[in-house]
């Protein structure tokens, strides 16, 4: 963010031209396998500007000519939102995101939810599956109940 706040707004810099993700090949032996983007930055403002985009990331580019490329390589005004510490209105601040502050006894694994359902057939429908960074890195399963 710091970048880009800097280059559009403190420079005057703005995007020209933007290729969007592609397979860059080479003649080495083993080719790596190395994704590649190139931008083009002015000071010089331009009414049209250019996108390559590659709909398949080994054939060639597909080139639209837009008004505005962004920090996204997208077709859309630049908006810079810088990250707050305080929130906008008079509400508390959100502090933990999606961390459970359950203290242990909402979230089950797998064999907890089965073990749980056996006992109380009714109550299956209101399991959810939980899906946290741990759960999502590791392939592993929690559920809400």
């Amino acid at each position: 963010m710091i970048l880009w706040i800097f280059l559009f707004e403190q420079c005057g810099i703005e995007l020209f031209f933007a290729h969007q993700t592609f397979k860059w090949t080479n003649e080495a032996r083993g080719r790596a396998a190395v994704y590649c983007i190139i931008t083009g930055f002015s000071t010089e403002k331009r009414e049209k500007k250019r996108i390559f985009s590659y709909p398949d990331i080994r054939k060639e580019a597909t080139e639209t000519v837009v008004t505005d490329i962004n920090q996204y390589l997208m077709s859309s005004p630049s908006i810079l939102i810088e990250p707050r510490r305080r929130p906008l209105s008079d509400t508390p601040p959100m502090l933990y995101g999606s961390k459970p502050v359950d203290g242990g006894y909402y979230l089950f694994t797998y064999e907890q939810k089965e073990e749980f359902i056996k006992k109380e057939p009714l109550s299956e429908k209101y399991f959810k599956k939980w899906v946290g960074a741990s759960e999502l890195v590791n392939s592993t399963h929690r559920y809400l109940g």
